[in-house]
């Protein structure tokens, strides 16, 4: 039988599979918590998903601290075009 995963620790580390799980866990939380900005819901979630793959990496020297924060930015400004760009115009052509 085949070992099927929906996702992978290889898709975990990569940028794009950093965004994808920011846009999701933000959809998921923005129906129980609707009255914050969405922007807030990004930002943390960029900063969990950047130390948890910080974590996974296993790389404490200095550099590896400094560049896995430093990773909190392009995974925000990566899960912001998604809803901007995506879930946005698709919420709006529902509603």
């Amino acid at each position: 039988m085949a070992n099927i995963n929906f996702i992978t620790k290889e898709m975990f580390f990569n940028l794009t599979g950093c965004i994808t799980i920011v846009t999701a866990m933000t959809e998921f939380t923005k129906i129980l918590y609707s009255e914050l900005p969405v922007l807030i819901f990004v930002l943390i979630f960029s900063a969990m998903v950047a130390i948890i793959r910080l974590f996974f990496c296993k790389n404490y020297s200095f550099d590896g601290i400094f560049l896995g924060i430093l990773n909190i930015i392009p995974i925000y400004l990566g899960a912001i075009g998604a809803y901007e760009s995506i879930i946005k115009p698709v919420t709006k052509l529902i509603t």
